[in-house]
Protein backbone atom coordinates (compact mmCIF):
# COMPACT_ATOMS: atom_id res chain seq x y z
CA UNK A 1 0.00 0.00 0.00
CA UNK A 2 0.95 3.97 -0.62
CA UNK A 3 1.19 6.38 1.84
CA UNK A 4 0.11 9.47 0.56
CA UNK A 5 0.87 13.16 2.74
CA UNK A 6 -1.15 15.79 2.73
CA UNK A 7 -0.39 17.01 -0.46
CA UNK A 8 -2.23 14.08 -2.42
CA UNK A 9 -5.36 16.31 -1.62
CA UNK A 10 -4.09 19.36 -3.84
CA UNK A 11 -4.67 16.64 -6.67
CA UNK A 12 -7.77 18.30 -8.57
CA UNK A 13 -7.55 16.68 -11.98
CA UNK A 14 -6.75 13.01 -12.23
CA UNK A 15 -3.14 12.40 -13.49
CA UNK A 16 -0.75 9.81 -14.55
CA UNK A 17 2.07 8.85 -11.94
CA UNK A 18 5.46 6.86 -12.16
CA UNK A 19 6.04 4.01 -9.80
CA UNK A 20 9.40 1.32 -9.41
CA UNK A 21 8.62 -1.83 -7.53
CA UNK A 22 11.66 -3.02 -6.36
CA UNK A 23 12.22 -6.68 -4.77
CA UNK A 24 15.31 -8.43 -3.26
CA UNK A 25 15.32 -11.51 -1.74
CA UNK A 26 18.18 -14.09 -1.38
CA UNK A 27 18.26 -17.73 -3.50
CA UNK A 28 20.39 -19.67 -1.81
CA UNK A 29 23.59 -17.44 -1.22
CA UNK A 30 22.83 -15.46 -3.98
CA UNK A 31 21.16 -11.68 -3.89
CA UNK A 32 19.08 -11.40 -6.16
CA UNK A 33 17.24 -8.05 -6.77
CA UNK A 34 14.39 -6.89 -9.75
CA UNK A 35 13.29 -3.98 -10.83
CA UNK A 36 10.10 -3.09 -12.49
CA UNK A 37 8.59 0.35 -13.59
CA UNK A 38 5.12 0.84 -14.23
CA UNK A 39 2.62 3.55 -14.43
CA UNK A 40 0.11 4.39 -12.15
CA UNK A 41 -3.54 6.68 -12.92
CA UNK A 42 -3.92 8.71 -9.22
CA UNK A 43 -7.70 10.17 -8.96
CA UNK A 44 -8.74 13.47 -8.03
CA UNK A 45 -9.37 14.28 -4.55
CA UNK A 46 -13.07 14.01 -4.39
CA UNK A 47 -13.33 10.83 -6.64
CA UNK A 48 -15.15 7.75 -5.13
CA UNK A 49 -16.25 4.32 -6.70
CA UNK A 50 -19.59 2.73 -4.74
CA UNK A 51 -18.58 -0.72 -4.60
CA UNK A 52 -18.42 -0.31 -0.70
CA UNK A 53 -21.10 2.52 0.51
CA UNK A 54 -19.91 2.92 3.37
CA UNK A 55 -16.56 4.65 1.85
CA UNK A 56 -18.74 7.59 1.54
CA UNK A 57 -18.04 8.26 5.79
CA UNK A 58 -14.48 8.81 4.63
CA UNK A 59 -15.80 12.48 3.30
CA UNK A 60 -17.34 13.43 6.32
CA UNK A 61 -14.84 15.14 7.75
CA UNK A 62 -16.33 16.41 11.47
CA UNK A 63 -13.03 17.64 12.60
CA UNK A 64 -12.55 20.39 10.00
CA UNK A 65 -12.40 23.88 11.32
CA UNK A 66 -15.00 25.34 8.84
CA UNK A 67 -17.43 22.59 10.14
CA UNK A 68 -16.79 22.74 13.27
CA UNK A 69 -17.14 26.72 13.61
CA UNK A 70 -20.01 26.48 11.53
CA UNK A 71 -21.70 23.68 13.66
CA UNK A 72 -20.70 24.47 16.92
CA UNK A 73 -21.99 28.21 16.89
CA UNK A 74 -25.40 26.79 15.76
CA UNK A 75 -25.47 24.01 18.27
CA UNK A 76 -24.54 26.39 21.02
CA UNK A 77 -26.99 28.79 20.35
CA UNK A 78 -29.70 26.04 20.90
CA UNK A 79 -28.44 24.97 24.24
CA UNK A 80 -28.02 28.33 25.63
CA UNK A 81 -30.90 30.36 23.78
CA UNK A 82 -33.79 27.68 24.50
CA UNK A 83 -34.99 26.25 27.24
CA UNK A 84 -37.30 23.79 25.81
CA UNK A 85 -37.59 20.35 27.98
CA UNK A 86 -37.23 18.15 24.84
CA UNK A 87 -34.15 16.44 23.76
CA UNK A 88 -31.33 18.41 23.07
CA UNK A 89 -29.59 16.57 20.24
CA UNK A 90 -33.37 16.50 18.44
CA UNK A 91 -33.80 20.32 18.64
CA UNK A 92 -29.82 21.12 17.69
CA UNK A 93 -30.02 19.00 14.73
CA UNK A 94 -33.25 20.81 14.00
CA UNK A 95 -31.55 23.71 14.47
CA UNK A 96 -28.28 22.94 12.20
CA UNK A 97 -30.77 22.02 9.14
CA UNK A 98 -32.61 25.40 9.37
CA UNK A 99 -28.82 26.79 9.71
CA UNK A 100 -28.12 25.34 6.49
CA UNK A 101 -31.62 26.73 4.72
CA UNK A 102 -30.39 29.90 5.79
CA UNK A 103 -27.12 30.08 4.76
CA UNK A 104 -28.49 29.47 1.01
CA UNK A 105 -27.53 25.44 0.41
CA UNK A 106 -29.50 24.21 -2.07
CA UNK A 107 -29.66 20.89 -4.19
CA UNK A 108 -28.42 20.44 -7.22
CA UNK A 109 -27.94 17.93 -9.26
CA UNK A 110 -24.98 17.09 -11.46
CA UNK A 111 -26.09 14.97 -14.22
CA UNK A 112 -22.44 13.65 -15.25
CA UNK A 113 -21.84 12.68 -11.47
CA UNK A 114 -25.25 11.95 -9.70
CA UNK A 115 -25.47 9.11 -7.24
CA UNK A 116 -28.89 7.92 -8.53
CA UNK A 117 -26.61 7.25 -11.84
CA UNK A 118 -23.56 6.06 -10.54
CA UNK A 119 -24.27 4.30 -7.14
CA UNK A 120 -25.54 1.13 -8.78
CA UNK A 121 -21.84 0.67 -10.85
CA UNK A 122 -18.80 -0.52 -8.41
CA UNK A 123 -16.55 0.78 -11.33
CA UNK A 124 -17.56 4.18 -12.01
CA UNK A 125 -15.83 7.31 -10.72
CA UNK A 126 -18.15 9.77 -8.44
CA UNK A 127 -17.32 12.97 -7.92
CA UNK A 128 -17.90 13.74 -3.90
CA UNK A 129 -17.66 17.31 -2.20
CA UNK A 130 -16.23 17.53 1.46
CA UNK A 131 -18.42 19.29 3.49
CA UNK A 132 -16.31 22.63 3.74
CA UNK A 133 -16.19 22.77 -0.31
CA UNK A 134 -20.43 22.24 0.05
CA UNK A 135 -20.61 25.42 2.84
CA UNK A 136 -18.72 27.37 0.59
CA UNK A 137 -20.46 26.20 -2.75
CA UNK A 138 -24.08 26.27 -1.04
CA UNK A 139 -24.77 23.45 -3.19
CA UNK A 140 -24.58 19.75 -3.95
CA UNK A 141 -26.28 16.43 -4.93
CA UNK A 142 -27.93 14.31 -2.36
CA UNK A 143 -24.71 12.34 -1.55
CA UNK A 144 -22.63 15.97 -0.93
CA UNK A 145 -26.43 17.45 1.20
CA UNK A 146 -25.92 13.82 3.31
CA UNK A 147 -22.36 14.09 4.42
CA UNK A 148 -22.71 17.87 5.20
CA UNK A 149 -25.25 17.32 7.54
CA UNK A 150 -23.46 14.14 9.19
CA UNK A 151 -20.35 16.21 9.45
CA UNK A 152 -22.14 19.20 11.09
CA UNK A 153 -23.71 16.76 13.14
CA UNK A 154 -21.45 14.82 14.24
CA UNK A 155 -19.17 18.14 15.13
CA UNK A 156 -22.01 18.75 17.51
CA UNK A 157 -21.32 15.42 19.16
CA UNK A 158 -24.49 13.94 17.78
CA UNK A 159 -24.17 10.46 16.29
CA UNK A 160 -25.51 10.27 12.77
CA UNK A 161 -26.16 7.57 9.63
CA UNK A 162 -26.55 7.38 6.49
CA UNK A 163 -29.66 5.60 4.47
CA UNK A 164 -29.57 4.32 1.07
CA UNK A 165 -32.23 3.26 -1.01
CA UNK A 166 -32.60 2.42 -5.02
CA UNK A 167 -31.15 5.80 -6.68
CA UNK A 168 -30.62 7.73 -3.16
CA UNK A 169 -28.85 8.59 -0.10
CA UNK A 170 -30.24 10.90 2.76
CA UNK A 171 -29.20 11.22 6.27
CA UNK A 172 -30.48 9.98 9.97
CA UNK A 173 -29.61 11.33 13.64
CA UNK A 174 -29.86 9.75 17.04
CA UNK A 175 -31.80 11.52 19.64
CA UNK A 176 -29.59 9.86 22.01
CA UNK A 177 -32.55 7.39 22.41
CA UNK A 178 -32.98 3.73 22.50
CA UNK A 179 -36.08 2.22 20.80
CA UNK A 180 -38.35 1.60 23.43
CA UNK A 181 -37.74 4.87 25.06
CA UNK A 182 -38.45 7.05 21.93
CA UNK A 183 -42.29 6.22 23.01
CA UNK A 184 -42.02 8.68 25.49
CA UNK A 185 -41.21 11.69 23.21
CA UNK A 186 -42.72 10.80 19.50
CA UNK A 187 -46.61 9.88 19.24
CA UNK A 188 -46.32 6.90 17.05
CA UNK A 189 -43.51 4.47 15.79
CA UNK A 190 -44.04 6.11 12.55
CA UNK A 191 -42.02 8.80 13.19
CA UNK A 192 -38.69 6.97 14.23
CA UNK A 193 -36.68 4.23 12.61
CA UNK A 194 -36.17 1.85 15.24
CA UNK A 195 -32.60 -0.59 14.74
CA UNK A 196 -31.01 -3.07 16.74
CA UNK A 197 -32.79 -1.36 19.88
CA UNK A 198 -31.42 2.65 18.88
CA UNK A 199 -34.31 4.89 18.23
CA UNK A 200 -32.98 7.22 14.39
CA UNK A 201 -34.59 10.20 12.75
CA UNK A 202 -34.58 10.26 8.65
CA UNK A 203 -33.94 13.50 7.63
CA UNK A 204 -34.47 13.77 3.57
CA UNK A 205 -31.47 15.98 3.08
CA UNK A 206 -32.70 17.49 -0.27
CA UNK A 207 -35.92 19.49 0.76
CA UNK A 208 -33.52 22.01 3.03
CA UNK A 209 -36.21 24.98 1.84
CA UNK A 210 -39.62 22.95 3.15
CA UNK A 211 -38.70 22.49 6.96
CA UNK A 212 -37.24 20.34 8.83
CA UNK A 213 -40.30 18.77 9.78
CA UNK A 214 -41.40 17.92 6.24
CA UNK A 215 -37.88 16.58 5.53
CA UNK A 216 -38.30 14.31 8.24
CA UNK A 217 -41.47 12.98 7.14
CA UNK A 218 -40.51 12.76 3.77
CA UNK A 219 -37.38 10.41 5.06
CA UNK A 220 -39.61 8.13 7.06
CA UNK A 221 -41.92 7.75 4.15
CA UNK A 222 -39.18 6.83 1.96
CA UNK A 223 -37.63 4.17 4.68
CA UNK A 224 -40.67 2.66 4.83
CA UNK A 225 -41.27 2.61 1.08
CA UNK A 226 -37.62 0.87 0.47
CA UNK A 227 -38.02 -1.45 3.53
CA UNK A 228 -41.25 -3.17 2.33
CA UNK A 229 -39.17 -4.13 -0.79
CA UNK A 230 -36.21 -5.36 1.59
CA UNK A 231 -34.09 -2.46 -0.16
CA UNK A 232 -33.09 0.19 2.69
CA UNK A 233 -29.80 0.10 4.00
CA UNK A 234 -28.92 2.53 7.59
CA UNK A 235 -25.08 2.48 8.14
CA UNK A 236 -23.84 4.48 11.20
CA UNK A 237 -21.28 6.99 10.22
CA UNK A 238 -19.18 5.73 13.94
CA UNK A 239 -19.13 2.45 12.68
CA UNK A 240 -18.27 2.79 9.25
CA UNK A 241 -15.40 5.25 10.48
CA UNK A 242 -13.67 1.79 11.47
CA UNK A 243 -13.18 0.72 8.46
CA UNK A 244 -12.64 4.15 6.60
CA UNK A 245 -11.29 7.17 8.27
CA UNK A 246 -12.20 10.10 7.79
CA UNK A 247 -9.42 12.29 5.50
CA UNK A 248 -7.54 15.47 6.62
CA UNK A 249 -9.48 18.91 5.72
CA UNK A 250 -9.30 20.88 2.38
CA UNK A 251 -7.91 23.77 2.88
CA UNK A 252 -9.21 25.90 -0.14
CA UNK A 253 -12.75 26.98 1.83
CA UNK A 254 -13.92 29.86 2.54
CA UNK A 255 -17.15 29.96 4.56
CA UNK A 256 -18.84 32.29 6.40
CA UNK A 257 -21.41 31.03 8.83
CA UNK A 258 -25.02 32.79 9.08
CA UNK A 259 -25.56 34.81 12.05
CA UNK A 260 -27.24 33.41 14.89
CA UNK A 261 -30.00 35.14 15.23
CA UNK A 262 -31.38 34.73 11.24
CA UNK A 263 -30.95 30.71 12.49
CA UNK A 264 -32.35 31.10 15.64
CA UNK A 265 -35.63 32.82 14.11
CA UNK A 266 -35.95 29.87 11.60
CA UNK A 267 -35.40 27.40 14.17
CA UNK A 268 -38.30 28.80 15.84
CA UNK A 269 -40.48 28.45 13.32
CA UNK A 270 -39.80 25.21 12.73
CA UNK A 271 -39.86 24.19 16.53
CA UNK A 272 -43.56 25.75 16.03
CA UNK A 273 -44.69 23.60 13.65
CA UNK A 274 -43.16 20.24 15.19
CA UNK A 275 -45.15 21.07 18.46
CA UNK A 276 -48.63 21.17 16.31
CA UNK A 277 -47.88 18.18 15.13
CA UNK A 278 -47.18 16.44 18.44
Amino acid sequence: YALFNQSILDVTEGTTASAEIEIRYKLGKQNVAFKHATSLDVLYRNAMIWDDDKKVVSFITAKDPAVMAFAKNIAGAVRELDSTGFILQYRQALAMFEAMSVHRMNYVVDPASSYQALSSSDTTVDYLQFPAQSLTYRAGDCDDLTILYCALLEASGIETAFITVPGHIFAAFSPGLSAASASRYFPSSADYIALDGKAWIPVEITMLHDGFVRASQEGMREWREALKKSQARLYPVREAWETYQPTASVEDARVVPPSVESVMARYSESWKSFVMLN
